[in-house]
């Protein structure tokens, strides 16, 4: 009578173990006893197993949004935080080298990359293309220039297609120079901006030859066209790998192997 009372999976777990026995009280209730024992091991184990799960993190649709609006974001600037990378900040580029590092110090930026960590602990090696050392071009002291300043000049027989998107500084009343500039202004009527730009003689190894200089300050380097470097062949210096884009691209253009020039412009005073 008691075996029937019991369910089904232990009748079948009595029947295995406990063959011949039928009739030994004493040892069913030693095999329910253990059997009990079992259960609760059993039970205690199952429900650690459930705690660990719910106390994982589960991933939820709003997670996965989040993610991908942090990968669309695109660059964010660390010296003035616009939609921009670091290193295309007029913030920073129009500081000298001593100031951008002081003012990287002050962000917290890394010298080598511009993100918010220590060049120590940086994963970017990329050595300064001027004097070699472990360090952002922009942060360079020994860049003097391979045209002139650094704050971009162009030099070329035409104007240069890239558009100045910066508001021109007066000029001094005083210089003999001409400058002709314009304001961006944004509006369907208005399609060609014009830059800064100075008449100059420029001397090379075979000749001497006049030339427009358009200044955009939002460039980093000094240019000079190729058919201007075939009218006076400048003396070479050296090659570099140079990546051009416009001011606020997401990504610039693969670096390319770009020619060094050394050249001559004439000053007011008639001197190289």
């Amino acid at each position: 009578m008691v075996l029937y009372r019991l369910p089904e999976s232990v009748r079948l777990e009595w029947a295995r173990v406990g063959e011949e026995k039928e009739s030994d009280l004493e040892g069913l209730l030693q095999f329910l006893f253990m059997e009990i024992q079992r259960r609760e091991r059993s039970r205690t184990f199952q429900t650690q197993v459930r705690d660990r799960e719910e106390r994982k993190p589960r991933a939820t649709a709003a997670a996965l949004h989040s993610a991908s609006d942090k990968r669309n974001d695109g660059p964010s600037c660390g010296v003035c935080c616009g939609k921009h990378r670091t290193e295309r900040c007029f913030g920073l580029k129009d500081l000298e080298p001593v100031a951008r590092k002081n003012k990287c110090l002050e962000k917290g930026l890394c010298f080598i990359c511009f993100e918010k960590h220590l060049s120590k602990h940086c994963v970017n090696k990329t050595k300064c293309v001027v004097c070699g050392e472990l360090h952002h071009r922009l942060l360079c002291t020994k860049d003097q220039g391979v045209l002139g300043s650094s704050r971009g000049t162009g030099v070329g027989n035409k104007e240069q297609n890239q558009p100045n998107l910066r508001e021109n500084e007066n000029v001094d009343p005083g210089s003999n120079t001409q400058v002709f500039s314009a304001r961006v202004r944004k509006g369907n009527d208005v399609k060609q901006t014009v830059l800064q730009m100075v008449r100059v003689k420029v001397k090379g190894q075979k000749q001497e030859v006049q030339a427009n200089v358009p200044f955009d300050r939002g460039s980093d380097r000094s240019y000079i066209s190729s058919s201007l470097v075939k009218k006076i062949g400048p003396t070479p210096a050296g090659q570099e790998f140079v990546s051009v884009a416009l001011f606020g691209d997401a990504k610039s253009n693969e670096p390319k192997l770009r020619k060094r020039h050394k050249i001559q412009v004439l000053c007011q005073d008639e001197s190289y």
